[in-house]
């Protein structure tokens, strides 16, 4: 920072959303349960690291990418809270679809705004998106169903599409030039 510059936070942002939604995929492929390990990733690397990758994309003057991790970081921590229960909210499964659906509808807007930009990114939103659609269906109406094994996937797809993305968006930005395409 020497010449004033802030770095480009976008590869930490993709990989802390890659791992947060591939470890958050497991639960409805049945791999995992909601335990504290999940929990602190919904929180921490996924909650608190997008927060900060999103102001730190304010100050870079990257407005789509502030308006896609800022929002994100909120959703998870809400989520986390709602899943823990921490403010004593009673499991509402009406409720839970309400959240999801809501943050589909984002996340189509989202993915939207990722069309005009680069493909990979677009690829992930559309990703995430079907994710949080498939689990919406699957807690209110299919619960047991295939369709949260096809949201785990789905979700574990978008969470490779972020690792590639943050891997371009790091190997291009050491080597200043396009060494992988995103």
């Amino acid at each position: 920072m020497a010449d004033g510059k802030i770095g480009n936070p976008t590869a930490v942002g993709l990989v802390t959303f890659g791992i947060t939604v591939i470890l958050f995929s497991m639960y409805p492929l049945g791999l995992t349960n909601m335990n504290g390990l999940l929990y602190g990733q919904l929180v921490f690397s996924g909650g608190l690291a997008f927060i900060i990758v999103g102001i730190f994309k304010f100050l870079i003057d990257d407005t789509y990418g502030a308006t896609v991790f800022l929002p994100f970081g909120f959703m998870l921590l809400s989520f986390a809270t709602l899943v823990i229960g921490a403010i004593g909210a009673p499991n509402n499964p009406q409720f839970v679809g309400w959240f999801f659906l809501l943050w589909g509808i984002f996340s189509l807007m989202a993915t939207i705004g990722g069309n005009i930009g680069k493909k990979p990114v677009m690829l992930q939103l559309a990703l995430l998106l079907f994710t949080v659609e498939l689990v919406l269906v699957g807690f209110n109406y299919l619960s047991g169903s295939n369709l949260m094994t096809l949201a785990g996937i789905i979700g574990v797809l978008a969470g490779i599409a972020a690792f590639y993305t943050a891997w371009g968006v790091f190997l291009n930005g050491l080597a200043g030039k396009k060494i992988l395409p995103i």
